[in-house]
């Protein structure tokens, strides 16, 4: 409002001053799908409210599918429901290919609905130099609530214990995985309310002629002789992290 008072008064002077919100807090209000770790800027991501469902899929197993979910889901009206094959190690494997990123250190996040026991989930990043691939991911076992990473040699091994309760309670877990593809190590995991740092864990690596670029994978198998179903909403990619 103006006062048509002299530049430099004191009148009408504020008593306290109230700065405006930034724009990842304004946006996170407003309803963006970022609100768990907003560190690093979003490049991609998919809320699986399209019509159709655009990942490549791979099965292994009979009634192993991928498909849009309208009866789960933590934002929206629909989710991505993965459902295994009906054997022990059968799964469901669904992935997103990517040209080669601007910078190395990629997040990659999204909201999990472990449905089930006797369930796991494969939660990865690869990328492809042209003459090499790197492998990062971890993985969840909700039989024994084990976290796992996959180190230097390939191998998954132990991480942490999941620490929530939610199979049967319909409770949505953030989870986000950040790698460093150009020193080739890893930066951190966030399962839940848990941040594992992760900087002096390698990446493992071997020779690979694919073309440049990177995928996220993610693949759900059951442990039993059952078809098994794990919800997913908001995947989120980010680099500068």
């Amino acid at each position: 409002m103006v006062h048509t008072l002299p530049d430099g008064t004191t009148k009408y002077r504020m008593v306290k001053v109230f700065g405006s919100l930034d724009t990842g807090e304004l946006a996170a209000r407003l309803g963006s799908l970022s609100v768990f770790d907003r560190r690093g800027d979003i490049v991609w991501y998919d809320d699986f409210e399209s019509a159709t469902l655009d990942w490549f899929k791979k099965t292994a197993g009979t009634g192993a599918a991928a498909e849009l979910n309208v009866t789960s889901h933590f934002m929206g009206s629909q989710s991505l429901r993965l459902t295994t094959g009906n054997a022990i190690g059968n799964y469901i494997e669904v992935q997103k290919q990517f040209r080669m990123p601007s910078d190395y250190k990629i997040g990659f996040e999204a909201m999990i609905d472990f449905y089930e026991v006797n369930e796991t989930l494969d939660f990865d990043i690869t990328l492809f130099d042209g003459t090499k691939k790197y492998e990062a991911g971890i993985s969840f076992d909700n039989s024994d609530n084990s976290i796992k990473y996959n180190n230097s040699a390939g191998n998954r091994v132990a991480l942490g214990t999941m620490k929530w309760s939610g199979v049967g309670n319909r409770h949505w877990i953030p989870v986000k995985l950040v790698v460093d593809f150009e020193n080739k190590y890893y930066v951190r995991a966030i399962v839940g309310e848990q941040e594992f740092p992760m900087s002096t864990y390698a990446i493992y690596s071997d020779t690979d002629n694919t073309v440049k670029g990177f995928r996220i994978i993610l693949k759900a198998y059951t442990l039993v002789d059952y078809n098994k179903v794990i919800n997913v909403d908001n995947v989120i990619l980010t680099q500068n992290e």
